[in-house]
């Protein structure tokens, strides 16, 4: 995924195969068209929600939704940029941000990447898609900062289902 401000990001899509999904009670297999972006914590990665078979992001994924896990800029899976800015990590410019550059760039980033994956050709496209986001610690502030900037707020508003700030 690639930020407007030049970094790149991966983001991980976990989810159960079509096999798997079909073997769900009825109610569970809904859940596979709700895209759930979880955001880890500072000087952490996503591998977090995924420690032992109990953590939330197995959970998740074993009650059929559709899981993408985000991972921050500077972050081991995200360590590089698309501009001059930094040729390498090492660079002061390259770590020159902070969680609010998270919140304006890096979260319209990972939500428009999921969102448009799925266009008209994908099954109930009467329905509006949204984003069910769950943010640890710093998952939570940058969520909170991309909210609350003028530039981001209504994207953000209007495609998230529901918000869940942990830490």
């Amino acid at each position: 995924v690639e930020t407007s401000d030049g970094y790149v990001l991966k983001i991980f899509q976990v989810r159960l195969t079509q096999n798997q999904l079909e073997k769900l009670p009825m109610k569970l297999q809904q859940n596979q068209d709700r895209q759930i972006l979880i955001q880890h914590a500072w000087v952490d990665s996503g591998d977090s929600f995924f420690i032992s078979d109990n953590s939330i992001g197995f959970y998740l994924v074993h009650q059929g939704f559709d899981v993408w896990v985000g991972t921050n800029r500077g972050n081991k899976y995200s360590r590089r940029v698309l501009s001059e800015m930094a040729q390498s990590t090492t660079n002061e410019k390259f770590f020159d941000f902070s969680f609010q550059e998270m919140g304006i760039y890096d979260q319209v980033a990972c939500y428009k990447y999921i969102l448009g994956l799925y266009g008209p050709t994908h099954r109930f496209i009467d329905k509006k898609r949204k984003i069910t986001y769950i943010g640890l610690s710093q998952g939570t502030a940058q969520m909170f900062a991309g909210l609350l900037e003028e530039q981001t707020s209504d994207f953000l508003t209007e495609n998230t289902e529901k918000f869940i700030a942990l830490g």
